[in-house]
């Protein structure tokens, strides 16, 4: 154990000869003059970093232990309780992470192994507590630890578990009953225990449960939709098979979709820093599509919140010759087949996503050459009925939108107007 704890002292020492010597981002900066990099940690952390880095343990070992000085050397131990405080930057420590590696830690799932920490670290106290009240017995009764077993000289460790073991049942309200308090001081403890335990027991159920329930939110916000879904189906008694097409357009569609605003999001941002994220996140995108492809990044953020997300499984038809053509599809992924005007059984054609068109679009107020990458139902800018059926030959993800909307983007981008 002595080892141990030398050993975490020496730690915490480096810690604090490396913290004068780590840079520090000012603004968009790095700050790397020594300098200014001690200035900042002698304002901050360093009267909390140095006083816990203190070896005591080395210093008892220096003085020995006949030394009258003894016990004030052991009153610096208390200094190693401001070594809890760092927990405080631990948010710090997680961000910094996340920009070194590039990667994505989920707060929720730190913050539940938080808790658990808090729940161990105050078992530990209430332990401790519970092991001094040992050393308040009562004349006839002795204590709780003679009460238990006569063998009153275990080990340190022996005697730590048992205490571990008293606080966790009593903190969750177990109480087996092996370990009580026979003397009032004990009593008098116990019952404190019992109020805190109560209150922290509560606390630490109800963080759990809202913690365990938001560790995905779009998992939850996709489960929450998916269930009116299910509601609505069976409300109006949908067919099994239409409403298996319901379930899975929508849950290819809310995956796609998220819980959030992202518009909302985007629109805070300056001009800049808004045009190099939007070009970034819809690159995958409708970044893809040629008919975007000359739209600024505002347009292609107007785009993106008028597309809707679907998909098709093999062989399913994506839409017959002669349907209103509502909306124009464009392929993300997957193969369709253009089946034959006269016998829909003969495959006349094979869309793929990176196949190209052209068609000049004109609606009476907007005029347009629109160049189309994996196009399906073109028709529908024309204002004429679907002339073909398409049918899924692999499974598909598609983009969608609805001609009011294509003639509102055209309306306000004149680079597309007029070819």
């Amino acid at each position: 154990m002595w080892a141990f704890e030398t050993l975490g002292s020496i730690v915490f020492m480096i810690d604090l000869t490396f913290a004068f010597r780590t840079a520090y981002i000012e603004g968009a900066v790095w700050e790397t003059r020594g300098e200014e990099i001690a200035k900042r940690y002698l304002s901050g952390w360093f009267w909390i970093d140095g006083p816990s880095s203190i070896p005591v343990e080395l210093i008892e070992l220096a003085i020995g232990g006949s030394s009258s000085n003894l016990q004030a050397v052991r009153m610096l131990r208390l200094f190693r309780l401001l070594r809890l405080l760092k927990l405080l930057r631990i948010s710090e420590f997680i961000d910094n992470l996340e920009d070194r590696l590039d990667i994505r830690i989920n707060m929720r799932f730190v913050n539940l192994l938080s808790l658990l920490c808090q729940l161990i670290f105050t078992a530990h106290l209430l332990g401790c507590g519970w092991f001094y009240t040992t050393w308040f017995p009562d004349e006839e009764s002795g204590n709780w630890l003679e009460r238990l077993d006569q063998n009153i000289h275990r080990e340190v460790h022996e005697k730590y578990l048992l205490c571990i073991y008293w606080a966790f049942t009593t903190i969750t309200s177990v109480g087996y009953g092996d370990i009580v308090a026979v003397s009032t001081t004990e009593i008098a403890y116990v019952t404190c225990a019992l109020i805190v335990s109560a209150l922290v027991f509560s606390y630490m159920i109800g963080q759990i449960g809202c913690a365990i329930a938001s560790l995905d939110r779009q998992t939850s916000h996709v489960d929450e939709k998916m269930d009116a879904i299910k509601e609505y189906i069976a409300w109006r008694r949908i067919p099994k098979h239409l409403g298996l097409r319901l379930r899975r357009y929508y849950e290819h569609y809310y995956r796609e979709r998220p819980h959030f605003d992202e518009t909302e999001i985007l629109s805070c941002l300056n001009p800049m820093l808004n045009a190099e994220v939007v070009k970034f996140v819809l690159r995958e995108k409708i970044g893809k599509l040629a008919i975007f492809e000359k739209l600024s990044p505002e347009f292609h953020l107007a785009a993106f919140a008028k597309l809707r997300p679907g998909s098709f499984k093999p062989g399913e038809v994506i839409f017959r010759k002669g349907d209103a053509s509502r909306d124009l599809l464009f392929l993300m992924k997957g193969d369709v087949a253009v089946l034959l005007r006269a016998d829909e059984r003969i495959i006349e054609a094979r869309i793929t996503p990176a196949q190209h068109f052209r068609l000049d679009f004109f609606d009476g107020s907007v005029s347009a050459t629109l160049p189309f990458e994996g196009a399906l139902g073109a028709d529908m800018l024309l204002g004429r009925r679907r002339t073909k059926s398409h049918m899924a030959i692999t499974e598909c993800e598609v983009f969608s939108i609805v001609k009011e909307d294509m003639v509102q983007l055209l309306q306000h981008d004149p680079h597309r107007q007029n070819g």
